[in-house]
């Protein structure tokens, strides 16, 4: 399998100067599980993570090694810098843009939302990341996604080929080997199985307005509302700040550490998640993968990835998302389901997506397309 001169083979390492949240999370991880994959494997061919200087590199890598190139910095040093360091090779990149010169690119677009939910962009922003993913998903080599409806999405929006996207869903293991940190429980005066717990932005797709309005009607029956993450206004169109939310029905908690993160799962009522649009949704699994019953909208991507294990609502409706709320807490009633829910969320695991990548960049280091 691995016999042969092999063409060198780069990583996009941009993304790993960014904070650890999303996208960036979801290279890190795959990252991680390719390198314990292939220091099991037999194969010794050159595989390169390329950064900018900037980029300092707090991870040890045992069968990759980190190497800072050029003198830019964000696009202007993947668009103009890399693809000099990385000519020759098959190049990945895991977050969802690419040098547009290199010949042999394998990178993950995750969604279409700039396509989809544009109102949630800043307009230069739109612009570049609709031209940036029409030209790549039709002249990479081949392209990775999160989910059958990315799948979808990027086909439609993109005209691109579907025989060449493969889809490799996220693992959830991270937050299982964190510790929790129960202290932000009474920081927050929030009471075990007393409050339902909400996780994202304020971007117009998340649905805060709904999660606010769910929690003015669950306010009366003593269930509180906390929401984690970047919160507090609302996005209009092209990205423009129109308003302030009105955050005073919930515990408005804002960013926490993964060992915070965990305790909030595993001590909330129930997660609420009515996205009207996710490329996959990776919230909803890592309550899951924690045992907290969970709720989430019924569009996008979120049926397909949460299955029938997360209850499924109706994010324009109020009351739709109360019920279901409601039903989820009761949940918690069994422990039986805590356990069901954890089992659903092992067939989600990084090194299987890694594994998936590895696959289509031999491919395509073998001279096809994958």
């Amino acid at each position: 399998m691995f016999r042969g001169k092999m063409q060198p083979v780069y990583i996009n390492g941009r993304f790993l100067g960014a904070a650890i949240s999303g996208v960036p999370r979801y290279g890190r991880e795959i990252l991680s599980a390719l390198d314990e994959f292939l220091a099991e494997s037999e194969y010794s061919g050159q595989i390169e993570i390329l950064v900018p200087r900037s980029v300092q590199v707090d991870v040890a890598y045992r069968k990759m090694t980190v190497r800072q190139v050029g003198w830019l910095t964000g696009h202007a040093w993947e668009q103009l810098e890399l693809p000099f360091y990385s000519w020759g090779g098959v190049l990945y990149s895991p977050s969802g843009s690419a040098p547009l010169l290199h010949p042999r690119n394998v990178l993950t677009i995750h969604d279409a939302i700039v396509f989809a939910y544009p109102d949630g962009c800043p307009i230069a922003y739109r612009l570049w990341y609709c031209f940036l993913s029409i030209v790549l998903s039709r002249t990479a080599a081949h392209v990775m996604t999160v989910s059958e409806f990315s799948k979808r999405e990027i086909t439609h929006y993109c005209k691109s080929n579907p025989h060449k996207i493969t889809v490799a869903y996220p693992g959830v293991q991270y937050l299982a080997s964190v510790p929790g940190d129960k202290s932000i429980l009474a920081r927050y005066s929030l009471r075990k199985h007393g409050y339902v717990l909400a996780v994202g932005s304020s971007a117009p797709n998340k649905n805060f307005a709904g999660i606010l309005r769910t929690a003015d009607r669950l306010a009366s029956t003593g269930i509180d509302v906390a929401l984690v993450g970047k919160t507090g206004v609302s996005v209009g169109q092209h990205g423009i700040k129109m308003k302030q939310l009105d955050m005073s029905l919930v515990k408005d908690i804002g960013f926490v550490t993964d060992a915070e993160l965990r305790s909030l799962y595993e001590n909330a009522g129930a997660f609420i998640f009515p996205s009207f649009y996710e490329g996959f949704g990776l919230p909803p699994l890592e309550a899951l993968s924690l045992g907290c019953p969970t709720v989430i909208s019924n569009c996008a991507s979120l049926p397909e990835v949460c299955g029938e294990v997360a209850l499924k609502c109706d994010p324009h409706s109020t009351e739709d998302m109360v019920a279901k709320v409601q039903n989820a807490i009761h949940l918690r009633e069994d422990e039986g389901n805590a356990i069901r829910f954890k089992r659903f969320t092992t067939r989600y695991e990084n090194r299987d997506s890694a594994l998936r990548v590895w696959k289509v960049i031999l491919a395509v280091q073998s001279g096809g397309r994958a």
